[in-house]
Parts: C-alpha cells; structure tokens; sequence
C-alpha cells in the first residue's frame, strides 16, 4: 500500500507541476498576443493614412482645416471627389501633391477655402486644364503652387479676385502652358522671388 500511496503521490504532484507549467505558459502567450493587438489597434487608429472621411472627423472647431499631404503621392489615383470638403476654409501643405496619375479635379466644393499651403497638387503631372473660380475667398496661396506640373495646358485664375498674397514658384515649372491671364489678380500685394516662372508664349 505504501508504493500504491507514494505513486498515486508522485502522480498528483507530476499533474500540478504539468497544469502549472500550462497555465504559465498560455499565460505568456495571452499576455504577448494581448500586447501585439492592442500594439496594432493603437497604430492602427493612430498612425494610419487618413481617408477624407476621416479628415472630415477629425476637424476640430469652426475653422475647418485639412491636415499635411492630405491624398499625396498616390500611385493610382486617377480622380478624385472633393464634394465632402465644402466647409473646409484651410488645406496644409501637399494638398493631392504627387499624384502622378491624377488627372482632372474639381475645385467646386473648396469654395470656403481661404488659405492655401506651400505644395498645393505639386507634380501632379497628369493634369492638364485647373478653374480656380471656385477660390474666390482665398487670400493667401503658399510656395510651389501647382508646381512642375508638366501637362498642364490651361489655367482659369479668374477664381483668385481676393488673392493678396502669393509664394515662390507659383506654377512654375509648367512647360506645356502657353497662356495665362494674370489680370484677375487685381487684390495681389505680395509675391515671392521666382513668381510665375512659366515657360509660357503669353502672359496678360
């Protein structure tokens, strides 16, 4: 009976030491799994591209602003929908810039933007006619505006009647454009160095 009492003994002891030796185990294993999911929710929410849905969201107050590179460099992008922006009254830098396949967009909705940052649609390289008429309460328009757009062909800047102050570059490096009507811009009081850089056969 001894020998039967020491097994039976041994055996409980070797089960504990077995289901312990699980229990720590798949402890650590929810533990690192717990960790890697909450590591990816938290990238996830926080560090991912921003869709224009969710650039819609995350404006704050009454000054409705667009945040840097909204839509840039984009690979495939060919259109583009901006009917969801209409109370958007500012755009950071790189607005659609690098889009080398974009080819035409409508400013329509942007129609309460009044502040344009440096890099606005820079290398979109398949765009080849703008209307700014939408623009008529923009006042400021950063550097490298529409810069080294290579296709562009036309440009309609009646939109900028309010337009006081322009940066450098501004639709530079354009050399298929041949005709552009600056008269519009009657309310420009300051234009940075290399403004209206384009190889263009006219300028009115």
């Amino acid at each position: 009976y001894f020998d039967y009492f020491l097994f039976l003994l041994l055996s409980l002891f070797l089960l504990t030491f077995y289901f312990f030796f699980l229990f720590i185990f798949f402890s650590c294993i929810y533990s690192i799994l717990f960790s890697l999911f909450f590591t990816f929710v938290f990238f996830f929410f926080f560090f991912k591209q921003k869709t224009a849905y969710e650039m819609l969201r995350s404006l704050v107050g009454s000054e409705m602003c667009i945040r840097d590179s909204f839509m840039s460099v984009s690979s495939k992008l060919e259109t583009i929908h901006l009917s969801g922006l209409q109370n958007v009254t500012q755009i950071g830098h790189n607005f659609l810039a690098g889009n080398l396949n974009l080819k035409s967009v409508d400013l329509g909705p942007l129609s309460n933007l009044t502040h344009i940052s440096d890099a606005f649609m820079m290398s979109c390289s398949m765009v080849t006619s703008l209307n700014t008429t939408p623009l008529r309460n923009v006042t400021t328009i950063g550097h490298t505006f529409l810069y080294s757009c290579s296709s562009l062909t036309s440009i309609d800047l009646s939109g900028l009647v309010n337009v006081t102050t322009i940066g450098n570059s501004f639709i530079a490096e354009a050399p298929e454009l041949v005709d552009v009507d600056v008269s519009k811009l009657a309310t420009l009081q300051s234009v940075s160095y290399t403004h209206l850089t384009l190889p263009t056969k006219r300028i009115v």
